[in-house]
């Protein structure tokens, strides 16, 4: 293959089980080293693609993010972007809500930062003419994915973001807050196991040639 990949992260952990991905695949046109996306340790001009899967909503500056990123890219260069999409309110949210509120008194709480959710096509088109790219485009996609069972649903949400929460209640509240959660995501069990569905705006924004 021509070309080559550079991926970036902040945990040097996550580095290092993407370097040993990369060796045992014999990928070798890919590097990825630990570095800040709000600031890039790369010449002006230096790549064609800039892609950021489902990270945009993490950045506490991102409009330095966007500016590095437009700094690093060709003329004529491409951001590609994906998100997740805004949510229905149907019966399931009211009642993660519900039993989000129920534990408020009980997580430890910490500083949140000032991000940007990025959930609709018109914020994110925004954020894009705003830092000086053209002829933003955002599509969506959907895709229900189907868990074994409440344990499995349990295993995979402290392997993503939702850990940062879990991690937050007290070690002797868990069990309550698992017992809970079973009860919500076992009302969707299907033959197929428990469904999950994923609505992503996948964007592609230009920068002037």
């Amino acid at each position: 293959f021509e070309g080559k990949v550079v991926g970036i992260d902040l945990s040097p952990g996550m580095i290092e089980l993407i370097n040993e991905e990369i060796l045992s695949r014999e990928i070798f046109n890919a590097r990825v080293m630990v570095m800040d996306a709000e600031r890039l340790d790369f010449p002006d001009s230096e790549f064609d693609y800039v892609l950021c899967g489902l990270c945009l909503f993490f950045f506490p500056n991102l409009k330095g993010a966007l500016d590095e990123f437009w700094r690093v890219l060709r003329p004529g260069g491409h951001i590609i972007t994906s998100t997740f999409k805004k949510q229905s309110d149907d019966d399931r949210t009211k009642e993660w809500e519900a039993l989000y509120e129920s534990f408020d008194d009980r997580i430890a709480q910490v500083p949140k930062d000032e991000t940007e959710k990025l959930e609709t096509s018109r914020e994110i088109k925004s954020i894009f003419l705003d830092a000086g790219f053209i002829s933003p485009e955002v599509v969506v996609r959907r895709k229900t994915f189907y868990y074994t069972d409440e344990k499995d649903w349990w295993e995979t949400m402290w392997s993503h973001g939702y850990r940062s929460y879990l991690e937050r209640i007290p070690s002797e509240d868990i069990s309550e807050f698992r017992t809970r959660a079973y009860e919500i995501v076992k009302k969707k069990e299907t033959k197929r196991g428990i469904p999950y569905k994923w609505e992503l705006l996948f964007s592609r924004a230009q920068k002037p040639t």
